[in-house]
């Protein structure tokens, strides 16, 4: 997976199943950020609730594989070219999914039930998260 790849696939210029084929078998986090992925060094990409939200529904919809949120939301908190706005509410909660969905050991566990939290969450409403 790379920024190329993740940008196109927010924009809709790709599906989540092209994306998912990009996916590697080495975990990229076993790499430095620069030799793991295709970096792209011009311009800035805001990622926004709605960016979450469309992910949570191609999970949900069986087209993207829970566990590629992880090299994903690598690429997203690696990059210097996606960004969220840290002084707005919206992007402190699109912080908080993109970093709970990074660390699903530490947080919780990247199944249908929590994503469908997820996105309830992203909407503004209540979650109840299912725990390990």
């Amino acid at each position: 997976m790379t920024e190329p790849l993740v940008r196109d696939y927010l924009l809709g210029k790709i599906s989540a199943e092209q994306l998912e084929k990009s996916t590697e078998k080495i975990s990229p986090k076993m790499l430095p950020y620069y030799q793991a992925v295709e970096m792209i060094t011009d311009g800035e990409f805001r990622i926004t609730n709605l960016h979450l939200i469309s992910i949570c529904d191609d999970v949900l919809r069986h087209r993207l594989k829970p566990d590629t949120l992880e090299p994903l939301t690598f690429i997203l908190i690696g990059s210097d070219y996606f960004y969220w706005d840290t002084n707005s509410k919206e992007g402190q909660l699109v912080e908080e999914v993109i970093f709970e969905w990074n660390s699903p050991i530490l947080n919780y566990p990247l199944t249908l039930e929590n994503m469908i939290e997820w996105r309830n969450y992203l909407e503004g409403r209540a979650r109840n998260m299912k725990d390990h």
